[in-house]
């Protein structure tokens, strides 16, 4: 009985050794990490949690500096390869710009934006890759920034400064909120950019016109005033949706679990 019981210890202990994350050789890494399937992502919660104002970039830069080595490696996910910090500018500049042919585009990348399906920045560098950048790499050229896009944002902004002009008259000496009209010329902008100048109404144009009564406004909890919303089209809040969950991705450890989970989260 003690034999088969130190037997199943034995194999435990030997899967729970495997489950643990392996260092690359010759590089930095904190040794607390290969105690734990997680890696050093207790310790990275437990740092940020107690530390106000440390998000994660700040614990990245940290981990350089507690190993006083400009390249470390951290076991951000469990099960799988470790994650290579570079503190180094030149070295990022070189590896970014010079050698893209040694180091692609990692698996995090393209799991990160995995919300896009076969978008092109998913792909490894390939004639794939290339084809389907070439549908885009016109709205980059100065011809259609310079002819298309810089006076059709110029005309939305002025539109914008109307409406906060037709607001501080309104208003009078009272403060109002601009971070929905910020959304608004944002979202026109965008949407002129990749549909055509011709896509719906302006929705700041929507805005001017629901305030043309020239009615006083509400006055808020804290003195400021608040004025009426127009309508926004749907379009608007699937944009601004997408653009939340690719946020969530981007910013997540598990980028793939972050967009299961997203769906049933949803209000």
């Amino acid at each position: 009985m003690i034999v088969i019981t130190l037997a199943v210890l034995g194999v435990v202990y030997l899967v729970y050794r495997s489950l643990c994350p392996k260092p690359i050789p010759g590089i930095p890494y904190n040794t607390s990490a290969l105690r734990s399937p997680l890696g050093d992502v207790p310790g990275m919660i437990r740092d940020i949690t107690s530390t106000p104002g440390l998000y994660f970039n700040d614990w990245c830069a940290k981990q350089s500096k507690k190993l006083n080595s400009p390249l470390c490696q951290v076991f951000l996910t469990p099960f799988s390869k470790p994650i290579l910090l570079l503190a180094d500018y030149d070295e990022a500049l070189d590896i970014g710009s010079r050698r893209t042919d040694d180091f692609d585009r990692g698996t995090f990348m393209a799991d990160s934006f995995a919300a896009f399906g076969n978008f092109h920045t998913r792909m490894p560098t390939g004639p794939e890759f290339k084809a389907s950048r070439r549908w885009l790499q016109d709205l980059m050229a100065p011809s259609f920034l310079n002819g298309f896009m810089a006076p059709t944002t110029y005309a939305l902004v002025s539109r914008l400064v109307e409406l906060w002009r037709t607001k501080a008259r309104l208003a009078g000496d009272k403060p109002f909120s601009a971070g929905t009209d910020l959304d608004r010329a944002n979202f026109d902008i965008m949407a002129r950019f990749f549909f055509g100048e011709h896509f719906g109404r302006s929705s700041i144009d929507a805005q001017i016109e629901l305030l043309s009564d020239e009615k006083a406004p509400e006055v808020g909890s804290r003195g400021e005033a608040v004025f009426p919303e127009a309508a926004i089209d749907s379009v608007f809040y699937t944009l601004h949706d997408a653009g939340r969950t690719v946020t969530q991705m981007m910013t997540s450890l598990w980028p793939k679990l972050t967009l299961r989970w997203i769906p049933w989260t949803a209000g």
